[in-house]
């Protein structure tokens, strides 16, 4: 079994001969290995606790400061993280986007971060990020040109942007590398999907085209991709489809007029059939909605209840969980004449005993096992709609790379994720992967 740290150091050896080479290039590709990147620090707490993890663990990485953070308080860490054998690099003096600096700008804010660090490495760094990892061909090649290697990431952990606890961040990353290290063909996916994000209803047909063009890969609604039983439904949540190659698109939190139908006129034309989770109270005094409901209904789409008011059933009383239930198929079947057969808990939460109440209500429960978060990143109303963000991680998983980079930020979480992570990646070359 090869331990995380000699695959840290393999990569990072790999990056020291690129630079050894003098030949910057616009992405790095580590082959088979893992680079633990860490951005936006120095910070008075959490660095210290993170390098203290690095040590324990034995592992290097990268970490990559903001030169305006290194003050006398914090120039301590940089020097320490220096010595512990961590390459380290910037995002520029402020972290303002590249984008929004001129050429004399940048080159002024990459030369003032570099000085920050050179007065206490000695050295001056090569490495850099983008901050928010933006940016263009032109800045790319000023970045070169300027000696630097840039560092972009084909794995994003996000816990910068979500209020993630530590085993949270480590299943997202377990489920995330094992599905990069798996041919899409022997794979089977179930999505999650928001049919109530105005910039999910605008790349629908670029997430088509996506998944139409991996290899052996089949989109398919949720009656093909696990079709009811005469056993009735399983103990356990579904969280992928019956037959490798398939994926199910799957779009909650519908509908709602304006952007469902938009997602439905998407699918159509594309001969993409999808499955689509109902909450019962749109449907309800809402005659257009009820329009779009029976519309996905009648061209072939899978009809999922996702109850009737979207609340959390951690912990929710057995009444209120009987009326989310009857109230959502009610509201569901006056539209359709059928009463559905699938549930998806909102916010993918539950808890035993809501599990078993509502299975025993004759539900399937499916969950998922490809989340692209568009609900963070797809509404364009949101400070950080990127819909980008949403169809690279589809071209990420539908397409696999041998190599993956965590970008992490210094946060009190993901110092103390270290040792899980050690832990996943130990389990993943055990096994080949």
């Amino acid at each position: 079994m090869m331990k995380l740290a000699a695959v840290l150091t393999i990569s990072l050896t790999i990056i020291s001969r690129i630079r050894a080479a003098a030949i910057p290039r616009e992405t790095i590709n580590c082959g088979n290995n893992l680079v633990l990147v860490y951005t936006d620090g120095p910070d008075p707490v959490y660095t210290p606790q993170l390098l203290t993890k690095l040590q324990t663990a034995n592992v290097s990485a990268v970490l990559l400061f903001v030169g305006e953070k290194i003050t006398a308080s914090t120039a301590p860490l940089v020097l320490q993280a220096y010595q512990q054998g961590h390459a380290i690099g910037h995002m520029g003096y402020t972290n303002e986007l590249f984008t929004e600096m001129t050429t004399s700008q940048l080159t002024s804010a990459l030369a003032q971060a570099s000085a920050a660090i050179k007065n206490i490495t000695g050295q001056t760094p090569y490495y850099i990020a983008y901050p928010k990892g933006k940016y263009t061909a032109q800045i790319a090649t000023q970045v070169i040109a300027l000696g630097y290697q840039p560092i972009t990431s084909n794995f994003i952990s996000q816990d910068w942007a979500f209020p993630l606890s530590s085993d949270e961040i480590v299943m997202f990353f377990d489920y995330v590398h094992e599905l990069e290290e798996t041919d899409a063909a022997t794979w089977s996916f179930i999505s999650s999907l928001h049919g109530n994000q105005t910039g999910v209803a605008q790349i629908t047909s670029q997430v088509i085209s996506i998944a139409q063009n991996a290899p052996n890969l089949t989109l398919v609604n949720m009656d093909t991709c696990y079709p009811t039983s005469s056993s009735g439904p399983p103990d356990v949540e579904i969280d992928k489809c019956k037959t490798a190659g398939q994926m199910a698109l799957v779009y909650d939190d519908v509908p709602i007029v304006g952007i469902t139908d938009s997602i439905l006129d998407t699918l159509d034309a594309a001969g993409v059939k999808a499955t689509f989770c109902v909450i019962g109270s749109y449907i309800e005094n809402n005659p257009t909605a009820a329009a779009i409901l029976l519309r996905a209904f009648q061209n072939g789409h899978t009809i999922c209840s996702h109850s009737y008011t979207h609340p959390e059933f951690l912990n929710y009383p057995s009444a209120l969980i009987a009326q989310e239930i009857t109230l959502a198929e009610n509201a569901i079947k006056n539209v359709t004449g059928e009463k559905p057969v699938y549930w998806r808990f909102p916010y993918g939460d539950y808890d035993d005993a809501s599990f078993a109440q509502v299975q025993a209500a004759g539900y399937y429960i499916i969950e998922w096992n490809f989340d692209p978060r568009d609900w963070f990143w797809g509404d364009v109303t949101q400070e950080f709609y990127d819909p980008t963000e949403i169809t690279e991680y589809f071209q990420r998983i539908l397409t696999p790379r041998k190599n993956v980079q965590i970008v992490a930020e210094n946060s009190g979480v993901l110092a103390s994720t270290i040792d899980s992570i050690v832990d996943s990646v130990n389990e993943a070359r055990a096994v080949g992967r």
